[in-house]
């Protein structure tokens, strides 16, 4: 799993690297930064540890 979301991240990161921000029409560029913060959410959450019972969620 965790090497599934690696990839998937190192895509997006390797496809809005190629993006020309000077050139990028506006969707163009809300579409990377979405992918982006999904994919970097994505990869917090493997680092996520759970919670032990009665502790505040953070």
């Amino acid at each position: 799993m965790e090497a599934a979301v690696l990839i998937v991240a190192r895509q997006y990161l390797d496809t809005a690297s190629e993006l020309d921000i000077h050139q990028a029409s506006a969707p163009e560029l809300a579409f990377h930064l979405t992918a982006l913060i999904r994919s970097l959410r994505s990869v917090l959450h493997l680092f996520d540890v759970p919670a032990a019972p009665g502790e505040p969620q953070s």
